[in-house]
C-alpha cells in the first residue's frame, strides 16, 4: 500500500510539471504575440518579406493568434503570393470573424484570384462592419461593383461603381466598367457618357476588346453593345481597342465583310498601328484567306519584331504554308 508521504510527493511533483507546462505554454503565448507585432511593425514598415518570415514564425508558435496569420497574410498579399494570402486568411478567420480588416483582406485576396462571389461574401460583409470605409473607398466600392457584374448583377454593379467614381483612385477604369454595365441594362446615354469620360481620362489606356465581347455574348447584348462600338468608332477612328471589339462581335455575328472592312478603313486611318494588322490577319485566319492571312501577319511583324505574338503567328504562317 502507497504511503501517505509517497502520495503527497507524487502529487508535488503533478503540481510542479502542471506549472511548468503552464510556464512554457504562457511563454509560447507570449512570443508568438511578440512576434506577430514584430510582423505588423515590419508591414508597417513596407518590408514585405521579414513581416512574412515573422508572421508565420508567430502563426506557428500560436496557432490561436489570428494577428499573426494576418500579418503574415498582410505581407504575403504585398509580393503578390496571393494564394498563400488567401490561405492563411482563411485560417485565420475562425479565430478572429470579428476582424474587420479580415474581411477587408479576405475580400482583395478572392477578388485578385477572380474568385468573386467569394469577394463578394467578404467585401459586402466589411461593408456592413464598416459602412463608410475611410481607407482607400473607392478601391473596395470598385471590387464589390466589378465582383457585382462578373456576377451578372448589373444594377448592384452600377450602384457600387458609381460609389467608386466620387473617389480618385481608379476613377478612369471605374468609368470604364460603368459604360459596359450599363449597356447591360440598355442605358446607352449613361453608358456613353461614361465612356467619353473613360476616354479624356486614360486615353493612352488599352480596353480589353475580348472582355467585352464575352460580357456582351454571355448576357446577349451583342447587337446593343455593336450598336455602341460603331457609334464609339464613328466618333473616334484612333480608339483601336474599341475596333477590335467591334470587328470581332460582326465576326461572331457572321458579318465578316462587314468587320474586314472596318479593319481596313481603320488601318487607313492608322496605317502605323500593328494590332490591327495582328486582328485582319486573325480574321482572314478565320476564313481560310490564307494569302491575305500571311501579307497581314508580315505587315504585322514588319510594325512590330519582338511582338508577343510572334511564335502563334508563325506557326499560323506555317500551318497556312502547308
Amino acid at each position: 500500500m502507497i504511503s501517505a508521504t509517497v502520495k503527497i510527493v507524487f502529487a508535488a511533483i503533478l503540481l510542479a510539471c502542471f506549472f511548468e507546462i503552464q510556464t512554457v505554454e504562457a511563454f509560447r503565448i507570449h512570443r508568438g504575440a511578440v512576434l506577430a507585432q514584430m510582423a505588423s511593425d515590419a508591414n508597417i514598415a513596407k518590408m514585405p518579406g521579414p513581416g512574412m518570415e515573422l508572421g508565420d514564425a508567430a502563426w506557428v508558435m500560436d496557432k490561436y493568434n489570428g494577428y499573426a496569420a494576418f500579418a503574415f497574410g498582410v505581407a504575403a498579399m504585398s509580393t503578390n503570393h496571393l494564394p498563400e494570402a488567401q490561405t492563411v486568411f482563411s485560417q485565420s478567420e475562425d479565430v478572429m470573424p470579428h476582424h474587420t480588416n479580415l474581411a477587408r483582406a479576405l475580400g482583395i485576396a478572392d477578388f485578385s484570384l477572380g474568385k468573386y462571389p467569394d469577394a463578394l461574401h467578404y467585401l459586402e460583409r466589411y461593408l456592413i462592419l464598416v459602412p463608410m470605409p475611410t481607407v482607400t473607398p473607392g478601391y473596395i466600392y470598385r471590387m464589390t461593383g466589378i465582383s457585382f457584374y462578373q456576377l451578372g448583377q448589373i444594377g448592384d454593379a452600377l450602384y457600387y461603381l458609381t460609389a467608386a467614381g466620387k473617389f480618385a483612385d481608379n476613377v478612369a477604369d471605374v468609368y470604364r466598367i460603368r459604360a459596359f454595365a450599363s449597356l447591360m441594362i440598355n442605358q446607352n446615354a449613361v453608358a456613353e457618357y461614361c465612356y467619353r469620360c473613360y476616354r479624356h481620362l486614360a486615353p493612352d489606356a488599352n480596353l480589353n476588346p475580348y472582355d467585352v465581347v464575352r460580357n456582351a455574348m454571355t448576357e446577349g447584348k451583342a447587337d446593343n453593345v455593336t450598336a455602341f462600338l460603331e457609334k464609339v468608332v464613328a466618333t473616334d477612328s484612333h480608339d483601336i481597342p474599341a475596333v477590335e471589339a467591334l470587328a470581332t462581335l460582326l465576326a461572331k455575328n457572321r458579318q465578316m465583310d462587314k468587320a474586314l472592312a472596318l479593319v481596313d478603313k481603320s488601318i487607313a486611318a492608322n496605317p502605323k498601328n500593328a494590332t490591327l494588322y495582328f486582328l485582319k490577319g486573325d480574321l482572314l485566319y478565320s476564313v481560310d484567306r490564307k494569302s491575305e492571312a500571311i501579307k497581314a501577319y508580315d505587315k504585322h511583324l514588319e510594325l512590330e519584331p519582338t511582338s508577343q505574338f510572334k511564335k502563334d503567328i508563325l506557326a499560323k504562317k506555317a500551318s497556312l504554308s502547308q
